[in-house]
């Protein structure tokens, strides 16, 4: 049994941070965008036509279209939608193509309706035409590009934190067995239950359990020169590099290379992952960073915002420590004989 196996907290945890998804939506909502792909107004296929069919001047006729209009329109309908869907620069797949009157939108109805009319109308030689492409593009409050800059922004604020807010429940140890004659090992060949990679920025012990059970700790930094000895032996010292480095090299296949440390932040990109960090912190850096770009005058509040909380976790980081000005007061249980201040005579 590895030795984090009795040592370390489950691997599972649970934190009830927002999903990334959770975060994008609370963003949405706080710049004032209307998320394209959430459409409150969903019409059919045949309610589309018949509406579009009337935009254009042609309510007198009912729903007695003139040979090859139906199809006319429809197509209209479905490059409105897939154009404004481009436009938008959503990365997912565009949306299938409506065909059958059962068929729905997938972007806003009145959007799609507004740029269909815009293409009717240019069709047709319609002089408002241009003023229907602006009504479209004006009703979907939504920039270019939006989903991936608030995306985007989410991730930078996850990784930033990351590295920034050192008080973070991703602390574990790590251990390695240690082999004779094996001097380097790999961050990612640890002996963890679960899929957690040691990040070498942020460890904060470094040591060997010997075979009798003793811990020690080793210390960082190998010279040079003695890369030059090729006699191994228990292991003093140690170097993070593309892995882990000790020296000298152990001579027996015995005890165990081990490193408390931070494990690096978990996956957060797909709508369903949760931040490492606290995600408050991630949404309200994010939010700052998104409403500088887009120029939003209330960008500073919530900086402001972001460094007070940051400020309240860090400080409740401290738990039950407390800090008096003055010597160290803890007893070291080192005699002392007293000293006498004025000389004997």
């Amino acid at each position: 049994m590895a030795i984090t196996d009795a040592i370390n907290c489950s691997c599972t945890d649970v934190t009830g941070y927002r999903t990334f998804a959770q975060l994008r939506l609370a963003l949405y909502a706080a710049l004032g965008f209307v998320d394209p792909l959430t459409a409150s107004d969903v019409r059919t296929l045949a309610v589309l036509r018949a509406e579009l069919f009337r935009m254009l001047g042609f309510a007198a006729m009912g729903s007695s279209y003139p040979p090859g209009m139906s199809s006319l329109l429809d197509d209209w309908l479905n490059e409105a939608q897939q154009h404004l869907w481009r436009r938008l620069g959503l990365t997912a797949s565009l949306p299938s193509r409506m065909t059958s009157d059962a068929h729905t939108n997938t972007l806003d109805a009145t959007a799609v309706l507004a740029m269909a009319c815009y293409l009717a109308k240019s069709h047709y030689g319609k002089p408002d035409a241009k003023e229907w492409k602006e009504i479209a593009l004006g009703g979907i409050r939504f920039p270019a590009g939006g989903k991936a800059t608030v995306d985007q922004h989410l991730k930078s604020a996850h990784a930033l934190i990351y590295r920034r807010y050192d008080a973070l429940r991703t602390e574990r140890w790590f251990s390695w067995d240690l082999t004779a004659d094996v001097a380097l090992y790999d961050f990612p060949d640890n002996e963890e239950v679960c899929a957690k990679t040691l990040d070498p920025y942020k460890a904060r012990w470094v040591g060997v359990k010997d075979s009798d059970g003793a811990w020690r700790p080793l210390t960082q930094g190998i010279p040079p020169h003695a890369l030059g000895y090729t006699t191994g032996g228990p292991p003093t010292h140690f170097d993070f590099r593309q892995c882990i480095q000790i020296w000298p090299a152990p001579t027996t296949t015995e005890g165990q290379l081990v490193i408390r440390g931070h494990f690096n932040p978990e996956a957060f990109a797909a709508d369903g992952d949760t931040p490492t960090v606290d995600d408050e912190l991630v949404y309200l850096l994010a939010l700052a960073q998104a409403k500088t770009q887009y120029q939003q005058p209330d960008a500073q509040i919530y900086m402001s915002q972001f460094e007070v909380h940051l400020g309240k976790l860090i400080s409740g980081t401290h738990g039950v420590r407390r800090y008096i000005p003055g010597v160290n007061v803890e007893p070291d249980y080192i005699y002392t004989a007293p000293v006498p201040s004025v000389p004997f005579a």
